[in-house]
């Protein structure tokens, strides 16, 4: 194992009794021991990005697709989608989305409202509500109010223009509104 020296702040720092159990865990005694880890070592049990935002907030669905922003300083960022959903939000029309992991989900309720900004050297997070009109995204900030950066703070200005209208969004809209267009097409051909 090669070893990296590094000044990022993520992961955490393991004493020898939790390094053998991780090494245990991973089946790889080279953590335990000497050599490619020390004391200040830090060690990331998270590396997917979208397995870090879900660990801190996991009541969000999360876009499966993220992407990486270079920073005007130069930094590599990820940019994560986070989604508001709900199944009973009044007065709303149901639909079935399809989810990442291959199962189906009854909403009448989405929006993307929250924004996560990895740093992929650091690993530190930063949450933003990026419409703030969204009341269950409003209720999630109100909840954990030190997770979210400060209402008054917007989306840093050189990773919102690179901000992409998410798929997975487009899609649901696409399925919502082929729905109406389909009804209004099959009524009029029955009315002739």
């Amino acid at each position: 194992m090669r070893r990296i020296h590094t000044s990022g702040t993520a992961g955490i720092k393991l004493n020898f009794l939790d390094r053998l159990i991780l090494g245990i865990k991973e089946g790889n005694w080279g953590i335990a021991f000497p050599g490619s880890v020390t004391d200040s070592s830090r060690i990331l049990t998270k590396r997917n990005v979208i397995d870090r935002a879900k660990t801190v907030l996991p009541y969000i669905e999360y876009d499966q697709n993220p992407y990486m922003v270079v920073t005007d300083d130069g930094r590599l960022v990820w940019v994560i989608d986070g989604y508001t959903m709900s199944d009973n939000y009044p007065y709303s029309q149901e639909s079935v989305v399809g989810m990442a992991n291959g199962y189906k989900k009854k909403i009448n309720y989405i929006r993307n409202s929250i924004k996560v900004i990895v740093d992929s050297y650091n690993g530190t997070m930063q949450f933003y509500i990026t419409d703030r009109t969204d009341p269950i995204a409003m209720t999630y900030r109100n909840l954990y109010p030190a997770l979210f950066e400060d209402l008054d703070s917007q989306l840093p200005a050189d990773i919102a223009q690179h901000a992409a209208y998410p798929e997975f969004l487009y899609n649901v809209q696409a399925q919502v509104l082929g729905r109406y267009h389909n009804v209004r097409s099959r009524g009029a051909l029955q009315n002739r």
